[in-house]
This record gives C-alpha cells, sequence and structure tokens, in this order.
C-alpha cells in the first residue's frame, strides 16, 4: 500500500511545476493577442490643388487644379500592379476609409475626383479647425488610412498634430503637389513620407 502513496507525492511535487507552465502559456497568449491588437493608421494629408486667382473670397480650382485632381484621385483610387517606384510602393498597401476636406470649395473640389472613384461621401470639417478631423479620422479609421484636404495651414497644422512637433514652414506657397503620408503604427514612432504628385 505504499505505492499510492509515493505517487499521490510526485503529483503534489509537480503541482507548482505545472501551474508555472500554465501561467506562463497564459502569459505569452496574451502578448500575442496584445501584439495583434497593433495597427497602423495612416492619414494622407493633401492641400488643395491650384485655385483661381481673382476677387471673390472662395475661389474655385482652375483648370491646371482640375487636371491635378484627376490624378490624385487616380493615385489614391487605384491599386498599382506592379510596385516600381515609391509612390507605387508606398500606395500599394493603402485602403482609403474616409476623405476629409476643408469647408474651401478649393479643398472639396480636391477631394471630390478621390471620393467619386472610391465611392463614399466627403466628409467636411470647418476651415482652421483641422486638429478635430484629424482626431476624428485617427479614430474612425483605425487601422486603415483617410484623406485630409485642406489649406497649407490646413496642412501644416495637421503634420505638427500628427507628428508631435511643429513643422517649421513645410509646405511652401507655391507647392500644391505634395502628399504626405503619416503612418501612426500602435508600437512604433510615427513616420512622414512626403511624395510629389
Amino acid at each position: 500500500m505504499d505505492a499510492p502513496g509515493v505517487a499521490r507525492g510526485r503529483r503534489a511535487f509537480l503541482a507548482p511545476v505545472w501551474l508555472t507552465m500554465l501561467g506562463a502559456l497564459a502569459v505569452a497568449a496574451l502578448g500575442v493577442a496584445w501584439l495583434r491588437s497593433g495597427t497602423t493608421t495612416t492619414i494622407i494629408v493633401i492641400r488643395n490643388a491650384e485655385q483661381q486667382f481673382g476677387t471673390i473670397d472662395d475661389p474655385p480650382l482652375s483648370s491646371e487644379g482640375e487636371r491635378r485632381a484627376v490624378r490624385l484621385a487616380q493615385l489614391l483610387g487605384s491599386k498599382p500592379v506592379t510596385a516600381n517606384s515609391t509612390a507605387a510602393s508606398a500606395f500599394a498597401a493603402v485602403e482609403v476609409g474616409a476623405v476629409y476636406a476643408a469647408e474651401t470649395r478649393r479643398a472639396q473640389q480636391t477631394a471630390a475626383a478621390v471620393t467619386q472613384l472610391l465611392g463614399f461621401p466627403m466628409i467636411t470639417f470647418p476651415s482652421g479647425s483641422v486638429s478635430a478631423a484629424v482626431d476624428r479620422a485617427l479614430k474612425e479609421q483605425r487601422g486603415r488610412a483617410a484623406v485630409i484636404v485642406g489649406d497649407a495651414q490646413d496642412v501644416q497644422a495637421a503634420l505638427a498634430q500628427l507628428s508631435g512637433a511643429p513643422q517649421a514652414s513645410v509646405v511652401k506657397p507655391a507647392d500644391y503637389g505634395t502628399v504626405y503620408i503619416v503612418t501612426k503604427p500602435t508600437f512604433s514612432p510615427i513616420a512622414v513620407l512626403a511624395l510629389n504628385y
């Protein structure tokens, strides 16, 4: 009758080992789940295309601006088959989920070609309040991409807010053809890429 007592003693001796292994397995599973919850949100910040200069307060796009808006829509609305260029590889994995545009005519006309090609409505924000649009885009488009279109001051403010550091005059007065791609991963630092289109 001694054998059952010895077996019971071994089980009692191995219980802390089994409990430690089970705890380690649970911690590893939680760690994997936490890492998988990480996403990368991409915010594409664009200045409105060229506008007509005149005497009205809110001018429409010029003919060059309309052509630029179409090029922008083609850039954002199509997936390249091969990633031979930097621009193609930057946009290859981007799924645009929403387009936010300032309430100016030129910003809305620039964004209109993109929204028509992608097939969803434009979300407008008051001029000068791009901060709220950035916050909304980060919240609503988590893990996807959002496009924000505004004037030079909106672009400057959005880049400063997203990067966490003031951008010293990044947007030049005559620069209408730069796309700023800001990637915001959950567990890595923010990256900003500027491309011309």
